[in-house]
């Protein structure tokens, strides 16, 4: 989170987000104003403070690009949401992501998160079209 006045719209969802057990991060901000108040607030409440891309890399776990082990292992370790669509992409070709999520009987949405993680794990690629790949 980014410059969120002490009651914002924005502090509501990244409480919402802790409680459904989600990483929140915030950048810290200029003091006088009060534009960031919410943002310090949250760092103060155990949000991750992200001053550089790193530390969101480590946020969402990504520390390596993981394509190496996934050349070598037949199913990568993921957690049963992920390995169900893992099991939907073709090995050997592409897939549109409204036909993934109707394979997955999920939201476009909820898909698009899944796999926004899984890409930066380096387990697979997104194409121009909103086409998806095993890496």
């Amino acid at each position: 989170m980014v410059e969120a006045p002490e009651k914002s719209g924005a502090l509501i969802t990244a409480r919402l987000a802790v409680s459904y057990g989600r990483e929140v991060g915030a950048v810290p901000g200029f003091i006088v104003g009060g534009r960031a108040k919410g943002c310090h607030e949250l760092v103060k409440e155990g949000a991750a403070l992200v001053d550089e891309t790193q530390d969101i890399l480590d946020l969402v776990k990504v520390t390596a690009r993981a394509s190496d082990s996934v050349a070598a292992a037949v199913t990568p370790n993921l957690a049963e949401p992920e390995k169900k669509l893992w099991d939907l992409i073709p090995g050997s070709d592409k897939i549109h992501i409204d036909l993934l999520a109707e394979k997955a009987e999920q939201g476009t949405g909820e898909v698009l998160s899944r796999l926004l993680m899984m890409e930066l794990k380096g387990y697979i690629k997104q194409l121009p079209g909103k086409f998806f790949v095993r890496a």
